[in-house]
């Protein structure tokens, strides 16, 4: 993650962003299911419910009634039988209200006319997740339903039903592109195609520029780069780049041309599973160093509050350095070694200005997955906040507080809290911290059912080593857990900053490469106070190879505050209508393209299941876009919307209309309808399928808003 940037949106922000995300959604569904009520009028098939959600309904409409709270079919069978018996006898199961079977479809919908009554109740119901148009002959839950009726679904011949089925997803595409062409007369921003920053040895950095093989200036792609293209395609904004990337097969080069300057450059860059799982180039879009205007103070750290900092203020020096993009500030913070900076902060107004001196902090290297540390050494873990009301307040960690021992952990990092304390869920832990300087005892503490404790660990700062990976060049040194750096190359330390600093300088002075590749480049003496009664001092040579220097200068160091800056974004607007609908229609054909090959990088493998997003999921995405990005790129995101229930509509999948056209190609192909024992057993495992789906997607889509991953 960078440690500048760490953007994150409320989630649910706004009642009325929801309400708006949710009336789009259920107008996307109107309009699908408009579309198969208008043709299935078009070819006289008999509608008897048009429905928007699901469930028991809200309020009913039908033409000779008007409004009627749940339904009108109560009313609307009372009203046939008093006919039916005032003109003729019926039978007793008539007058007890039920359908008698002798009474025809079509005979019913001619009495219902009689009296001016419609035979198509139009209704709302309760759970605005779905929607349905009812027509005679047609039940997906059962299929071996059939009418006489000659205007019945079953009855009609197979182009009229395919037509019936396809309206649905012609409607969701008409109107993906209506909403495209809305969004994009308007303008809608993007984040620019821009790299803000690249991972160390990730798979942007490792790649080289074809044609510049053997020139190192040229290896890995660079911060300020601008995406042109990705296999010829052009790039427009940084999501085309995060897509392409994350759709890429495993193992699959992507050919990536940038502009660097003056210069047009292609690199060949291999995508690799990366942050929760996706494949990706390890770059991040471009950001202003503006402070995102959230336009609440208590949002930014109560270092910059009290400093008189607000929301969107422009950072526009770092010490005598100007700052243009985040990307400056960073390598300002980088080249100060952890020694203070001074910022200065712009407001709209001249007179609207801060200036603040800040401490960053040692973000030290990645040792072995995810554990972070120097030359094999790992810092033990300091508490960096307390989730209120936690097993951790209640035992009296604070923060700051140093863990010496967890449990049987004696001095662990961060990385072991999380993967080893839930194996002690409901078991009451003894806690030992280091408190300003002082080994304290605490409240033994219990870990909850999830084996969480409430605590956000952070490499500690004191200059304690909590434990050494095997192999490294501090292995050899056989440290007790807790033992204390004392200095370095003479040059006393006390944090970890001190020792990124001291270490880094070192790295800066060694050679680029040994005569003998079996010899170091460097030997670093280093004096320990090692955990032991006495505590005795010892020190060590550190003996370091190129891959140890090389780490060592890509350790990085951060603000010490978390703030969110605004992305720079590019805007995308049309200059005529027919523009705009070249870029709907072109958006439309990307979506549908990306869809489909979502799904088929599902089944590879390359991208994980939890990563798809539900009804819930879509909700919190698009009220945060109303609250964000305003209503433009709401309209580009229903956009989205359509064209994804589109092409999952007309999946050939059971249930939904992709499975019914496939039913009716087998019907046209064999001259015969598909049996009703076959529908029934498709039905229901597609139900099925698409239940445990729902299910699924749901599950991770709450434990996204809970945890706020």
């Amino acid at each position: 993650m960078n440690s500048l940037l760490a953007l994150s949106f409320p989630t649910f922000a706004g009642i009325t962003g929801l309400i708006l995300v949710i009336a789009g959604f259920s107008f996307l569904i109107f309009v699908h299911e408009l579309g198969h009520f208008l043709v299935a009028r078009w070819v006289n098939i008999k509608v008897t419910q048009f429905a928007i959600g699901i469930g028991p309904g809200i309020l009913a409409w039908r033409k000779g009634m008007g409004f009627r709270l749940g339904s009108t079919e109560p009313e609307y069978e009372r009203r046939i039988r008093e006919k039916l018996t005032h003109d003729g006898p019926v039978s007793q199961s008539a007058a007890a209200g039920d359908k008698p079977a002798e009474i025809s479809s079509a005979r019913i919908s001619e009495v219902g006319r009689s009296l001016g009554l419609s035979e198509t109740e139009y209704r709302l119901n309760w759970l605005p997740l779905g929607g349905y148009v009812k027509m005679e002959g047609q039940e997906d839950m059962d299929p071996t339903a059939r009418s006489d009726d000659a205007r019945a679904f079953n009855n009609k011949p197979a182009w009229a039903r395919a037509a019936v089925i396809s309206a649905g997803v012609i409607m969701n595409m008409i109107f993906a592109v209506i909403f495209f062409i809305i969004a994009f007369m308007a303008g809608v921003n993007f984040p620019a195609p821009e790299i803000g920053l690249v991972a160390p040895n990730g798979p942007a950095a490792r790649a080289v520029a074809v044609g510049h093989e053997d020139d190192p200036a040229y290896l890995g792609l660079k911060p300020g780069d601008r995406f042109i293209s990705i296999d010829g395609e052009p790039v427009h904004d940084f999501a085309d780049v995060s897509v392409r990337a994350g759709l890429a097969r495993a193992g699959d080069a992507l050919s990536v041309m940038v502009e660097r300057g003056a210069e047009l450059l292609t690199y060949r860059v291999t995508p690799e599973k990366g942050p929760e799982e996706l494949m990706w180039m390890g770059i991040s879009a471009a950001s202003l160093p503006k402070l995102a205007d959230t336009g609440k103070p208590e949002d930014l750290p109560a270092l910059l509050r009290e400093a008189g900092v607000r929301p969107g203020m422009t950072i526009t020096r770092a010490d005598d350095l100007p700052i243009e993009r985040v990307t400056d500030l960073r390598d300002a913070i980088d080249a100060s070694r952890g020694r203070p900076v001074t910022l200065l902060f712009q407001g709209d107004s001249p007179e609207q200005e801060v200036s603040l001196t800040i401490h960053p902090r040692a973000m030290l290297t990645d040792l072995e997955d995810d554990v972070r540390g120097l030359l094999g050494m790992v810092p033990p873990a300091e508490i960096g906040a307390v989730v209120p009301r936690s097993p951790a307040e209640k035992a009296g960690l604070k923060e700051g507080d140093v863990v010496a021992r967890l449990g049987p952990l004696a001095w662990p990092d961060p990385l072991t809290i999380f993967t080893e304390v839930p194996r002690f869920r409901g078991t009451e832990l003894p806690v030992e911290v280091l408190r300003v300087g002082r080994r304290e005892t605490l409240k033994p503490i219990k870990p909850d059912g999830k084996g969480k404790i409430g605590v956000v660990p952070l490499s500690a700062q004191p200059a304690i080593v909590g434990r050494t990976l095997p192999g490294s060049p501090a292995a050899a040194a056989n440290l007790p857990p807790g033992s204390r750096i004392i200095s370095i190359a003479d040059q006393p330390v006390e944090t970890w900053n001190d020792v990124q600093r001291v270490l880094q300088d070192a790295a800066g002075g060694a050679p680029a490469e040994a005569v003998d590749d079996a010899e170091p480049l460097l030997t670093i003496p280093v004096t320990f106070e090692l955990a032991l009664a006495e505590h005795p001092r010892e020190t060590y040579d550190l003996a370091l190879g190129k891959t140890d220097l090389d780490k060592l200068r890509e350790a990085q160091w951060a603000m010490g505050e978390m703030v969110a800056f605004m992305p720079k974004e590019v805007t995308l607007v049309a200059k005529t209508p027919w523009e705009a609908i070249a870029l709907g229609i072109h958006r439309t054909h990307i979506v549908m393209v990306q869809t489909y090959q979502t799904l088929a990088r599902l089944f590879q493998g390359s991208v994980p299941a939890k990563a798809l997003r539900g009804p819930v999921g879509i909700a919190d995405i698009g009220t945060q876009i109303v609250t964000n990005k305003g209503w433009t790129f709401l309209m580009f995101f229903l956009g989205l919307i359509s064209v994804n229930l589109a092409v999952l509509n007309f999946l050939p999948l059971p249930i939904v209309d992709g499975g019914l056209m496939v039913f009716l190609l087998i019907e046209k192909i064999k001259g015969s309808p598909v049996s009703p024992a076959v529908l029934t057993a498709a039905n229901v495992i597609g139900l099925a399928l698409l239940g445990s789906l729902f299910l699924f997607v749901t599950f991770h889509d709450i434990s996204r808003l809970v945890t706020g991953g």
